[in-house]
């Protein structure tokens, strides 16, 4: 393996909040057309548990459950416009 080759991660689930929920759909066209398994909050949410089982990006369509989210995560990564983000291979500029 090179430097620049990764391995996945099991278990690993990215979560994108867009600050503008209107825009999801699109987003969710966008991935889904790059191969990328989508699961909408929205549609997964179910009580107390979010069913992630075969999706790769849990997509937040409910901007009140953003604060849920970060009790739950270890790890977040902040940010939108003022940088471009590749994502998979695909240059995505917020």
């Amino acid at each position: 393996m090179t430097s620049h080759e990764t391995q996945p991660i099991p278990n690993l689930l990215t979560i994108i909040a867009p600050h503008n929920t209107q825009r999801c759909g699109e987003l969710q066209l966008q991935l889904e057309a790059k191969g990328v398994r989508v699961g909408r909050w929205s549609l997964l949410h179910a009580g107390p548990h979010v069913k992630v089982e075969g999706i790769d990006v849990l997509l937040i369509d409910d901007s009140k459950a953003v604060a849920l989210l970060y009790a739950a995560v270890n790890i977040v990564l902040v940010g939108g416009t003022i940088f471009p983000v590749r994502v998979w291979g695909w240059l995505c500029d917020g």
